[in-house]
């Protein structure tokens, strides 16, 4: 456990956002929560607003999880859920409050989020049944 501690110390705040998008992506598109995304990037410059929509999200993942890793074989998509506690964590310590790069941070986030890969693309096809 303290080596991944290190590892996730080893990130830069850039690559902490798009591990964050990674992990929000599946829950934002399942649930279809873009006017959170759209919300969080209207505010992206302040640092509260930001992580009350940082809190919204936690919920809606965990909604997600709730919806989806309950009932599924999938332990990858469980996974990539899970890891948004530790991104998330990391995030709020190092980078919330870099005031001047906050709202760059905060669009590389949101845009992210919102784009499918494969995974979230599998999910969608299939109904969000593994």
């Amino acid at each position: 456990m303290e080596n991944a501690k290190e590892k996730l110390e080893s990130l830069t705040c850039e690559e902490l956002v798009r591990r964050l998008s990674r992990s929000a992506r599946v829950a934002i598109l399942y649930d279809k929560s873009y006017d959170v995304i759209d919300e969080m990037a209207r505010y992206s410059n302040d640092a509260m607003k930001v992580a009350e929509y940082f809190s919204k999200i936690s919920r809606i993942i965990l909604k997600t999880y709730n919806d989806f890793c309950q009932n599924s074989n999938d332990s990858y998509v469980c996974k990539r859920l899970l890891a948004w506690e530790r991104y998330l964590e990391e995030f709020e310590m190092r980078c919330l409050n870099e005031k001047e790069k906050l709202p760059i941070y905060v669009k590389i986030f949101t845009s992210l989020s919102i784009v499918p890969d494969r995974l979230t693309s599998q999910i969608i096809r299939s109904g969000g049944k593994s």
